[in-house]
């Protein structure tokens, strides 16, 4: 919620699962009262809705109300301009090749043209929507999928589509900063490479009673790896600090193994991915 406030993000509340016997939508806005959501009816003007994913309850409702808070923002889009939006997921898939989902906000991207995300760019001619159907155009606020990347685009940078390769790859350089070379091995992503081990065994530069447990992070998409990420950081406390060495997209590779061997106790973890 700090995230969506500070942002200034209208948003709305869906209060799913109200098929379910127990369920107690009042215990719920109680809640999110005591987090500083304040839902209409509870001391607030935070729209609300309650829903049932499983039996469909209350989802027109809820489509209404999205269509109603984006009426009085005011919020608008040109079909005519060349689509532009955020990237919501990449993925590396071993058949087809790099894959981002993108959320189109304005404009509308049509088939032959390219899209460019970040440092990437893409030729949108596996084109795709949500349910993996084959698409000529789409336009704003529809997800998509395209397929085609020469690297894997950031979660959250923005796209911007062209006409031609060489507007995006001239958009690309008059955009990108100085790309930080990559590391040759664990030390050096750590930066830790001024620490060397003792002959007890113990490293130098880190106190005696704090354990680093240095980790890759592998996973099929990049949302699961930065949730893995998450996660495992909360796992650190007093004397224990968790060190993410890498995290990247796609199978364990023998490069991973590589720089796992250049560091200490070094784990590879593996979600939703093969080796």
């Amino acid at each position: 919620y700090r995230s969506i406030e500070e942002a200034g993000v209208p948003f709305i509340v869906a209060i799913n699962k109200i098929d379910k016997p127990e369920a107690n939508p009042d215990i719920v806005k109680a809640e999110l009262a005591e987090n500083q959501i304040f839902v209409e009816g509870y001391g607030g003007q935070i729209p609300f809705v309650l829903i049932s994913a499983l039996e469909g309850t209350g989802v027109q409702e809820l489509l209404d109300l999205i269509l109603l808070q984006a009426e009085l923002e005011e919020a608008k889009a040109d079909t005519s301009e060349k689509a532009s939006g955020v990237v919501i997921e990449s993925l590396v898939d071993e058949k087809k090749g790099i894959s981002a989902t993108l959320l189109i906000q304005n404009g509308s991207l049509k088939r032959g043209m390219f899209v460019r995300a970040g440092e990437t760019i893409a030729p949108v001619r596996i084109f795709e929507n949500d349910m993996g159907d084959t698409l000529d155009e789409a336009t704003f606020s529809a997800p998509i999928r395209i397929t085609g990347f020469n690297k894997l685009p950031e979660v959250g940078v923005e796209f911007k589509s062209f006409d031609k390769k060489k507007e995006a790859e001239k958009f690309v350089f008059e955009t990108s900063g100085e790309t930080p070379s990559v590391p040759a091995d664990a030390k050096a992503l750590t930066g830790k490479e001024e620490e060397s081990a003792s002959d007890d065994g113990s490293t130098l530069g880190v106190k005696e009673d704090v354990f680093v447990v240095p980790l890759i992070i592998k996973a099929d998409v990049s949302g699961s790896a930065e949730a893995l990420e998450g996660e495992i950081k909360k796992l650190e406390k007093d004397g224990i600090i968790i060190d993410i060495i890498k995290r990247d997209i796609g199978n364990i590779s023998e490069d991973d193994i590589k720089l796992a061997s250049s560091a200490e106790n070094l784990i590879v973890l593996g979600f939703n991915v093969s080796v």
